[in-house]
């Protein structure tokens, strides 16, 4: 029997895709709040705009959002931009820095909340206040951006990766060979 090349991992590869993602989820967030921001914003003495994208359920709205999610922790600026940096910093670490390294699931689940924390992040540096302007409201859900969906979809799918898939990676390479294998036996 033959042996098969043992497959290693490119972590270069891997620490540039995930710095790709993120700023990707930054660039993305950035890019859809200016647009908000521009179009939406409502002018003095005028009603404020609204593009109904499907009439009754999802809708673009502009928000200042000047909390955390669902507006909890309202007018706290510096506790949030505190948490928000120490998350990032906690996160390139483990990303980039850490010794032990990382599947690659959980690593681009977290260059998600990554990018989404660091574009609610700059918001809230240059302004005070996270710039809002998806809004589902056939659920009658808080409104919210690009950098939210990034953080929520990134914990998510680290979540899945937690409750389901931790472990199973590397669970062939660690599973002893049977006699025959050891041996070179064909069966």
């Amino acid at each position: 029997m033959e042996k098969q090349p043992i497959k290693t991992r490119n972590w270069a590869k891997e620490g540039f895709f995930c710095a790709g993602l993120a700023i990707l989820a930054i660039l993305a967030d950035r890019l859809v709040k200016f647009w908000a921001t521009e179009a939406l914003r409502p002018s003095a003495g005028s009603p404020r705009p609204v593009v109904d994208l499907i009439p009754g359920i999802f809708r673009f709205l502009y928000v200042e959002n000047r909390g955390a999610s669902f507006g909890i922790f309202e007018n706290q600026r510096v506790p949030l931009i505190a948490v928000s940096l120490a998350v990032s910093i906690y996160i390139v670490y483990r990303l980039f820095f850490a010794k032990k390294q990382l599947p690659l699931w959980p690593k681009l689940s977290l260059a998600f909340v990554l990018g989404g924390a660091i574009g609610n992040l700059i918001d809230r540096a240059l302004y005070g206040y996270v710039v809002d302007m998806l809004d589902f409201y056939l659920i009658r859900f808080a409104v919210f951006n690009v950098a939210d969906s990034c953080v929520v979809g990134g914990v998510i799918a680290l979540g899945v990766w937690l409750l389901f898939l931790e472990g199973r990676e590397n669970k062939g390479a660690e599973e002893p060979l049977s006699k025959e294998q050891s041996s070179g036996e064909n069966p």
